[in-house]
């Protein structure tokens, strides 16, 4: 295999099998949308890595969203709590 046919490589389908939109239109599994969904196999290989790097961006998000909600819980927890202990 010479280094041409690397790029020429199939690029696999992201598809983890969740197949459910979050609220933003975002696959849950894989974070594509649906047009991404539907039409992949239309892509080029090139489309379809850059497709693939959006979608690591958006699960980075979703992550550092849901880590800021758990720590403003947290917060909230722990202030509701030292209110309470003062009485």
């Amino acid at each position: 295999m010479n280094q041409l046919d690397l790029f020429d490589a199939p690029v696999p389908n992201p598809c983890a099998g969740v197949c459910e939109s979050d609220a933003k239109g975002f696959c849950k599994g894989c974070m594509r949308t649906r047009d991404e969904r539907f039409s992949w196999n239309n892509f080029n290989n090139s489309e379809k890595l850059q497709i693939i790097q959006q979608c690591r961006q958006r699960y980075l998000r979703r992550v550092k969203a849901a880590r800021a909600q758990k720590t403003r819980l947290q917060s909230s927890i722990a202030s509701e709590q030292q209110d309470g202990q003062l009485f």
